[in-house]
């Protein structure tokens, strides 16, 4: 089922927002790409702020596109509501309507171009409803899970002792968070998780606090309350929804992916920077090294097994992560891939020959009001795009004033053939004239057949072609 009760340029908008993310992703990515290269000495909130902000970069671009192509199709829609086809007037006619003249330019070649945005503006309304079925799933995934971790929050958890109650608002004051922070001991989690954002919760595996060294404990509570002090927790969920809805874009994953590497780091230096024992810290990463992310929206602590090698490289060395081999290639092919679809866009080819079919209804030389005789009516040569839109607007202003014109005529006729009936004493007055029908053949006023002498009197003198012309009037009641 297609989502047709949306207006089209609704669906062509959405439908092009999302072809025109991926190469705005592509692009993204040689940015993040070129981030990573130059700031591997630096501190990781230099390189996690970089990386954020073409992430969030990628966002107001991708709603200014979605603006943008919106305004498009919508004037568009309101221009061509407006502008009538190429017609010719003639006058009515009992035996078939006014005809009309229209002209189809019939391309023997398109450029790929044009055959590209003609096979997506086509199938608009399947691939935006393909694509809101995807989302709907994940969003309704999101939430369940949102609604697990408030479920787990009050499920079979434990208030720690009270030295560690006691460590945690101490720690809770070195780094400046002012809001109070639970701590909890859960029998559902695999791995500590930071919890909520007005009234945050650190989960700590049930038994955990008595198998580790304090100064483990201690340095993975730094790590999720750093979590808490950079609002990670809300960052992590707005970041979560822009992926459900570029879904389809790798080049936005991968993008996250990184920044969520990023953010993991910065609270390894910023608990690093409180306990001022890199060991320790090591220590217990390597503790947490078989421990796996159980859920998707948790700020876990030690990430998965080959993000943990990573972070203790970091650590020893001091350097930040940088490109492996596989997203090097996939760097390159981004670069491939854009100019390849830049050039395919951006050639001017070669103006394609074009043929006019006319299509006539049935017309006499006596109906005809007006014809431009001197118009071609088989070819015409190559115009290009704006030649085009100007001839068209003209015929279409051409079109309009004959229009108007004959519909005065007509009007002023059926005034003249109204007072004449009154003047024939046909009718009292205008109040009793309902309707009228004058033709080659009979005169009828209200449905009476009136006499010959005043049917041809009528008929000499409205009467200009001996065709079945058919002139009428019907009271609206």
């Amino acid at each position: 089922m297609q989502l047709s009760f949306l207006p089209e340029p609704l669906l062509k908008a959405i439908c092009w927002t999302l072809i025109h993310s991926l190469w705005e992703g592509l692009v993204i990515t040689l940015l993040a790409g070129l981030v990573i290269i130059i700031t591997r000495k630096t501190i990781p909130t230099l390189r996690y702020n970089l990386l954020s902000g073409l992430f969030l970069l990628f966002i107001i671009v991708s709603g200014f596109t979605f603006q943008r192509v919106y305004r498009t199709f919508s004037n568009d829609r309101i221009a061509l509501s407006g502008v009538a086809p190429q017609t010719t007037v003639v006058q009515q006619d009992a035996s078939f309507p006014p005809a009309i003249i229209q002209k189809d330019k019939v391309y023997e070649q398109r450029p790929f171009s044009e055959r590209f945005i003609a096979y997506f503006d086509r199938h608009a309304p399947l691939i935006v409803t393909i694509w809101f079925i995807i989302f709907s799933c994940k969003f309704v995934i999101m939430l369940s899970s949102l609604n697990y971790l408030q479920r787990i929050r009050y499920r079979k958890t434990h208030q720690p002792d009270s030295y560690w109650k006691q460590r945690i608002n101490t720690f809770r004051r070195q780094l400046g968070i002012t809001k109070a922070v639970l701590l909890l001991e859960s029998e559902i989690v695999k791995a500590p998780a930071v919890i909520g954002f007005l009234k945050p919760v650190i989960l700590i595996p049930f038994g955990l606090m008595s198998q580790l060294p304090a100064d483990q404990i201690e340095a993975i509570l730094l790590h999720e309350l750093a979590h808490i002090k950079r609002r990670d927790y809300l960052v992590n969920l707005m970041q979560s929804f822009a992926e459900m809805i570029f879904f389809f874009n790798p080049a936005i994953l991968w993008l996250s992916a990184l920044i969520r590497q990023e953010r993991e780091h910065c609270c390894d230096d910023i608990a690093i920077a409180v306990t001022k024992d890199k060991g320790k810290f090591i220590n217990a990463l390597v503790a947490f090294q078989d421990h796996n992310i159980s859920m998707t929206y948790e700020m876990a602590f030690p990430g998965r097994k080959n993000q943990l090698l990573e972070r203790v490289k970091r650590i020893l060395n001091n350097n930040n992560t940088t490109l492996n081999v596989m997203e090097k290639i996939s760097l390159i092919s981004c670069f491939v891939v854009i100019s390849v679809f830049a050039v395919a866009f951006s050639t001017p080819e070669q103006q394609p020959s074009a043929s006019y079919t006319q299509s006539l209804i049935r017309t006499t030389p006596q109906n005809i009001k007006t014809m431009d005789t001197t118009a071609p009516l088989v070819s015409a040569p190559p115009l290009s795009m704006e030649e085009l839109k100007e001839r068209n607007e003209q015929s279409a202003a051409a079109a309009r004033q004959n229009v108007e014109k004959l519909s005065r005529e007509n009007e002023e006729t059926q005034h003249k053939i109204i007072s004449d009936i009154v003047k024939a004493k046909v009718v009292t007055d205008k109040a009793q004239l309902f309707s009228y029908k004058l033709s080659n053949t009979e005169f009828l006023v209200n449905d009476v057949k009136q006499p010959t002498t005043l049917f041809e009197k009528f008929k000499e003198k409205y009467i200009k072609s001996p065709g079945t012309t058919v002139l009428s009037y019907q009271r609206v009641p």
